[in-house]
């Protein structure tokens, strides 16, 4: 499995779309975008569209009403994707990602919002 996770692009993609002229020929398949700025994430797709591309959404993509986190599965891994801003994770606490990442019973744990 080759994923590229990524999270607050805040509007800019270009670094996103450089990494993934690199990668994808390395068999990079997925694309996690773990928030602000969802839009970007889509944009992604279309300019990608042999990725697979999932997002949540964060804390500057209020209005949107999309999911703050989810479940995915990828080649049979269940990942908890979360952008982190309910979790205090700028602040350098995981604990609260990591017991939702356990109660959906995920074994990994992506996140955004620290910068």
């Amino acid at each position: 499995m080759k994923v590229l996770v990524i999270s607050d692009t805040h509007g800019n993609i270009e670094h996103a779309k450089m990494i993934l002229e690199r990668i994808i020929p390395l068999g990079v398949t997925t694309v996690l975008h773990c928030g602000d700025y969802v839009s970007d994430a889509r944009l992604l797709e279309k300019f990608y569209p042999q990725v697979t591309v999932h997002y949540v959404y964060g804390n500057c993509d209020v209005g949107f009403g999309g999911e703050y986190s989810t479940v995915v599965t990828i080649e049979g891994v269940s990942i908890y994707m979360s952008h982190g801003h309910k979790y205090g994770v700028k602040w350098g606490d995981y604990d609260e990602v990591m017991i939702d990442a356990l109660a959906h019973e995920t074994r990994v744990a992506v996140c955004g919002h620290s910068h």
